[in-house]
C-alpha cells in the first residue's frame, strides 16, 4: 500500500471518528498536516436537521461543480455530507485515476439557526477555535454578511448569509493542489450556490 492510499484511509478514519463526537458535542474536527505535523482543522456548527427543506446533492449538481472543481480527475460520484441523514449537505468526488488520488469538495447549508447572530456566533467560534489551535485563517471580504477560510490540505470555508451558515471544504490531491487554489474555487463557488440558491 502505498503513502498516499494509507494517507487518505487514515484521514477517513479520523474523520468518521470526529463526526460521531460531533453529534454529542455540536461540532466536527477532521485532520490534515501543516507543515508536516498532523493538526485538527475545527469545522463551524453546521450538522443541520434531519428533516431538511431542501436537498443539496439535487439542488447543486455535479456539472454545477466539476465548473469550479481545482482538482485533477473527472467526477465519479456525489453522497450526501457529512452523514446519509443530512440532506442539506453533498459531497462531490474527482479522482485523478493515474495516481488514484481522489480530490472531495463538501457543500453544507444549516438554516437552522434562529437568527443572524447565532449564525454569526457558530462563525465566530470557528474563528476562535482556529486561534486556539495556532492555525491561519483569512477574512474573505464581500461574501454574505462574514466569511472566513482556513487550511492547507483540506480547506474549510463558512459563510453566515442571515440566519444560514454555508460551509464549503475542498480536500485531497496536497500539494499538487494548493492551499490557494482550494481556497479561492471554494469562494468562487460559494457566489455560485448563493446565487443558485438565492440566499441573501
Amino acid at each position: 500500500m502505498n503513502f498516499q492510499k494509507f494517507l487518505h484511509r487514515r484521514i477517513a478514519a479520523v474523520s468518521a471518528f470526529f463526526f460521531f463526537c460531533f453529534l454529542a458535542l455540536g461540532f466536527l474536527s477532521v485532520s490534515h498536516p501543516v507543515d508536516g505535523v498532523k493538526k485538527t482543522l475545527p469545522v463551524a456548527q453546521t450538522a443541520g436537521s434531519d428533516t431538511a427543506k431542501f436537498v443539496m446533492c439535487e439542488l447543486i449538481t455535479d456539472a454545477d461543480v466539476a465548473g469550479y472543481s481545482p482538482f485533477k480527475g473527472g467526477f465519479t460520484k456525489s453522497e450526501t455530507w457529512p452523514a446519509t441523514h443530512i440532506p442539506q449537505g453533498c459531497s462531490y468526488t474527482f479522482n485523478d485515476a493515474e495516481k488514484n488520488d481522489p480530490g472531495i469538495i463538501s457543500i453544507l447549508l444549516n438554516d437552522d439557526f434562529t437568527t443572524n447572530k447565532d449564525a454569526m456566533s457558530s462563525l465566530k467560534n470557528w474563528e476562535k477555535m482556529i486561534r486556539d489551535q495556532e492555525l491561519d485563517f483569512e477574512s474573505v471580504d464581500s461574501l454574505g454578511n462574514m466569511a472566513s477560510t482556513s487550511g492547507d490540505d483540506e480547506v474549510g470555508l463558512n459563510v453566515v448569509i442571515g440566519n444560514r451558515l454555508l460551509t464549503i471544504n475542498l480536500n485531497g490531491q496536497f500539494p499538487d493542489i494548493t492551499s490557494s487554489q482550494k481556497k479561492k474555487a471554494a469562494i468562487a463557488l460559494a457566489r455560485f450556490v448563493m446565487n443558485k440558491l438565492k440566499l441573501k
